[in-house]
Formats: structure tokens, sequence, C-alpha cells
């Protein structure tokens, strides 16, 4: 409708004004104009719109050009299936049809400019991204090192500044370090990713969202390296960049990635409350995005949060056998070994204040200390953490759940009573 409209004013005024155009001409002028508006959209987040102007570009050129391998028809026309292959991409759950637009592409432009050209090699760029989302790695790696031998090779690089094809080859080079990931090939990753980085660095803006996804990706070959102090800081600069974006729906899931793994990383520093936070906010970014239930990093943030439920539940039956009881809880959480190296009192002191951490703003919980003397008779004690007032049935956060946590520890029976552990945590993420 928007096409034909234009194209109708630009009848009118040309009879009007006495003159003489090919509607041919027309139609490429007004395809011209929506693909501007096609961009625009595309770069603000718009993708439904974008994709609407995009196929209206395409239609109004194949009108004119019916046989792309005229010599009439440039090759730059062929621009609106990137176009079309790069937003499906981006729109998520729909790589299958991103894929069909760059096979097509990549024939197109074989027949039209040799198999040497830079377009080429960024038409297998997005096959082999295509493919990566797919999960067929091994056609992914091999449509990747293809764009990759093309641009170390070739002179043919069109229109191109300098600054766009060292963009065009961190792009490559970014989907390649993800692959080595996925192939568990993770020092090739980390070299791949960390060449990408230096050359989306050295010409990019630096609130680029595509700078923070390779970013993204480095810091999640951190991670799988157990290097969580360089995966802290890559993902949290991401993040950073994601929420700032014009567009950060389009980048949802590269968020809820890194949320995935600065909750990791904080979860092995020890960090609860913060681990707790990131990997809610993954979860709540993965099911916006629509991701299946399979998905990697969905699976990691759902796994951490169960096993925090699992653990203050594990904690109400702790009333005998504590050390065979904690060491059995703990044994499948990679991040044991630094709590089950301190004391079982210290380090359930410092878990139920994290939780309360997460549960509301300040620490609030009441504990009874009681010590049994040799005639068998108890001495409560009230502790109050921050001076502030014990929790109890009756003043206790409405909507949190309380749990009791007791057991054999060095010094007598601690009982500590309406924890609040709070379902609906304060979300400092968004």
């Amino acid at each position: 409708m928007v096409r034909r409209e234009a194209l109708d004013y630009a009848v009118q005024a040309d009879v009007s004004g006495g003159n003489h155009i090919q509607i041919g001409e027309l139609k490429l002028d007004v395809a011209d104009a929506l693909m501007k508006v096609g961009r625009t959209n595309d770069n603000w987040g718009r993708l439904q719109d974008a994709i609407e102007a995009y196929d209206e570009t395409l239609k109004l050129r194949r009108e004119v050009h019916p046989d792309p391998f005229h010599t009439s028809c440039p090759a730059s026309l062929l621009d609106v299936l990137f176009c079309l292959g790069d937003i499906y991409a981006k729109k998520g759950g729909c790589h299958e049809i991103s894929l069909r637009y760059f096979l097509e592409l990549n024939r197109l432009l074989r027949k039209k400019n040799g198999s040497r050209h830079a377009d080429v090699g960024a038409a297998l760029t997005g096959i082999g991204k295509a493919y990566l989302e797919l999960g067929k790695i091994d056609k992914s790696l091999k449509a990747l090192s293809g764009a990759r031998r093309i641009y170390e090779t070739t002179t043919q690089w069109g229109q191109r500044t300098e600054n766009e094809q060292t963009l065009l080859m961190a792009d490559t080079l970014s989907a390649a370090g993800v692959v080595f990931q996925k192939m568990l090939r993770l020092d090739e990753s980390v070299e791949t990713l960390t060449k990408a980085l230096e050359m989306r660095n050295a010409v990019s803006d630096q609130q680029d969202p595509l700078l923070a996804k390779t970013m993204n990706s480095l810091g999640t070959a951190y991670a799988k390296k157990g290097d969580y102090r360089c995966s802290l800081q890559l993902h949290r600069d991401a993040l950073r960049v994601f929420k700032a974006s014009p567009s950060k729906e389009v980048y949802l899931l590269d968020a809820a990635q890194s949320h995935t793994y600065i909750g990791v990383a904080n979860k092995t520093h020890g960090d609860i409350r913060g681990a707790m936070q990131h990997f809610k906010a993954a979860k709540r970014k993965f099911s916006k995005a629509g991701v299946p239930s399979n998905h990697e990093e969905l699976q990691i943030a759902t796994k951490y949060l169960s096993d925090f439920e699992y653990l203050c539940a594990k904690a109400t039956h702790m009333n005998q056998g504590l050390e065979n009881d904690y060491d059995s809880l703990v044994s499948a959480d990679s991040a044991a070994s630094s709590i089950a190296s301190s004391s079982r009192k210290r380090w359930l002191h410092d878990f139920i204040q994290q939780s309360t951490c997460f549960g509301s703003e300040k620490s609030k919980w009441s504990i009874e200390k009681t010590q049994k003397d040799g005639t068998n008779k108890q001495q409560p004690e009230q502790v109050n953490h921050n001076d502030e007032q014990p929790v109890t049935k009756s003043n206790a956060i409405p909507g949190r759940r309380a749990i009791t946590i007791s057991g054999p520890l060095p010094g007598g029976m601690w009982d500590i009573r309406n924890i609040s552990v709070g379902a609906d945590c304060p979300d400092i993420c968004e």
C-alpha cells in the first residue's frame, strides 16, 4: 500500500508537470526510499516495520529487474537480500528464513561478481551464523572459514572503506569464535574473539552493540575456561552497552547471556545475592526473547536458581547429622569447596545474611542460641543483625515464605526462624 501510493503520487506529479519518466526508474526511486526507511527502523530495533520496508523494496526491484543476472541489474540492488537475511537473524527463531536469504544472495553474487568478491564473504558469514544458530556447527565453520579466506586474499572490496573492511572481518571472526566454543576449542575461541575485539575497538563506537556482542562472546569463552575475573569484567561492560542501546530489545538474548555469566562469576566468588539477582534477570530476558528451554545459558541460570531454592528447603531438615547432610547437599555444587573449607557456623550465618539481603533491602533475622549447661537447662540469647527488629511471624515481610533452619553446630543448638527468602527479590538488574 505504501509503495503503490508513492508511485501513484509520483505519476500524477509527472503528468501535471508535463514531464515523462520511465515507470521502472520511478519504481527504483521508491525502492531506494523504502530501503532507507527499512534501515532506519532496523537501527532503532523496529524489526517488523523494517521487514515490511525491505520486502517492498525487494518486490519493486524484482518488478524492474526480473532477471538478476541481466547486465542491466547492478549487483548493488541485491543488498536488500543481505538486509533481510540479517534482520531475520536478529528477530530470533527465524534462522531458517535468514539462511534462505543468505544462500540466495551467495548464489547470485557468485555469478554476478565472482567467488572472490568481498560481498560473497559477507554472504558466507551470514550463512555461517545461521547454521550456528541452527546447531549445524560443521557447516557453520566451513562457511565462516570460506569467508575468512576471501577477506584475507581479495582485492575486490567494492566501494567499502578500510574501516568497513575491518568490520566485515571482525564480524566473521566473532562468529567463528563462538563456533570454536561450541566445539570446546576454547583456546582458539579466546584467540579468535580477542582478535575480533581488537579490530572492532579500533574502528567502532564504544557504544556499538556489535562491539558488546563480541565482548559478550569473549567473556563466555573465559567463563568456560574458568577465568571468572576476565569474564566478569567483559560481561559487565557488554551489559552496560546493551542496556544503553536504543534497540536494546533486539539484544535481549545477549543481555540475558551477560546476566547468566555475571551470576556464575558472582556465585563463584561467594556473592549469593548478586548471583541470584542476575540469574533471575537472565531468566526473565530469556523468557521475553522466546528461547527454547534447552538453551545452554538458560539451563545454567535455571539450574543455579533451583540449587539455591533446594538449599533453602533442605536446610529445614538439617536437624541432625549436619556434616553428612551438608556434604551431600553441596556435593553437586562446583563452588562448594570454598564454603566447605570454612566453619559450618560461619557459613550458615553468611548464607542466611545474604539470603535475606536478596529478599529485602536490609538483612533481618532472629537467631536463638541455646547453650546446654550441666543440668541440661537452656539459656536463650537473642542475636539481632545490624540492630534491626527481629523477623517474626507478626512482622515478616508479606509475600515471602518463612523457613526454619536448625541443626547441631559448634557451641550448641542454633534455631533460625522466620527467615525471609523472598521469591520477589528487588530487581536491580533492569
